[in-house]
């Protein structure tokens, strides 16, 4: 079993004692990040490996790549804080797409969240072309420099107050 399916599989065991059920909803259509560069042909990719897990699980309605990767952009984990590519960056190497499949809902999918530059990015290209449709974000992991438990789900905000800066992640734990 891969560390995606043993969380996956953990979380459908306890999301009835978590509020992440309003999140991973029955309707949804889970939407993987891209990676930092265009995808190479069969190429691991940790998000779509999430998607299909929580599809197996009995998470939402379907997955599908909303979202590619055009050109690629600095990868933050092997960035300084300072050298981390902002949301402008992410967004001006992202595209949409549309489907004919039209989501109900959607759920951005990543492995972790640091910042949440990613996903707003990712956010405001959906919202070119779902502008109708609900839009959260879901990661397996967090950064966290008060780590308490492993198993500690939590909801949250990401807010951008300039667009030439970097987004503030406020994290509320899941009783």
């Amino acid at each position: 079993m891969s560390l995606v399916e043993y969380a996956v599989r953990e979380l459908r065991r306890s999301i009835e004692s978590t509020s992440l059920g309003t999140i991973l909803r029955s309707d949804a259509t889970f939407v993987p990040i891209p990676k930092s560069a265009p995808l190479v042909a069969n190429a691991v990719w940790a998000s779509r490996s999430i998607c299909r897990a929580l599809l197996q699980a009995n998470f939402g309605r379907d997955w599908q790549e909303l979202i590619i990767r055009v050109r690629a952009c600095k990868k933050s984990a092997l960035c300084s804080p300072t050298e981390r590519p902002k949301p402008i960056d992410h967004y001006e190497t992202m595209r949409g797409v549309a489907t004919t499949l039209w989501p109900s809902a959607i759920v951005m999918v990543d492995d972790v969240v640091t910042k949440g530059t990613t996903f707003m990015a990712a956010c405001a290209r959906l919202r070119e072309i779902y502008s109708d449709v609900p839009i959260v974000a879901f990661a397996i992991a967090r950064t966290s420099s008060e780590f308490v438990n492993i198993r500690q789900p939590c909801t949250g905000e990401i807010l951008l107050s300039d667009p030439n800066a970097w987004p503030r992640r406020r994290d509320f734990t899941v009783p």
